[in-house]
């Protein structure tokens, strides 16, 4: 794996919306995605043996968890992991509900904002936090 690139799970309960997003980050250098998710359960489950630097994360899940919710658990198992909150509903209010200390690395983006690949990409290099 080159050093410079950023590895990256996604994880978005719509099939065809993950693929596509896996499939255009996969072409850009530098990112490596190393697992994407349905649903939150798997996601945390692989978290700690996949060790990625940025989450790409729904806000909307279906049922269970929420991202917002999922970014702060995976966030308890690896504290440097950026996070990336996508969602069709243009609501940056629910970033408020992430703790001030721990709103570092996040980023949310209205999935209607992501015309061209680059805009995700930038998201996720900005998100990427230093290993401490």
């Amino acid at each position: 794996m080159n050093q410079d690139q950023t590895t990256v799970i996604v994880i978005d309960d719509e099939d065809l919306f993950r693929d596509l997003l896996c499939r255009q980050l996969s072409g850009q250098p530098e990112i490596r995605v190393i697992g994407d998710f349905a649903s939150a359960a798997p996601a945390l489950a692989s978290i700690s043996d996949l060790r990625p630097d940025v989450a790409v994360l729904d806000i909307s899940l279906g049922s269970g968890i929420n991202g917002v919710q999922l970014g702060l658990k995976l966030r308890t198992a690896l504290p440097h992991l950026g996070i990336v909150l996508l969602s069709n509903v243009v609501d940056p209010s629910l970033l408020l509900t992430v703790p001030k200390a721990a709103l570092a690395g996040w980023l949310y983006l209205h999935k209607s904002s992501i015309r061209q690949i680059r805009t995700l990409v930038q998201a996720i290099v900005q998100t990427r936090q230093p290993v401490k």
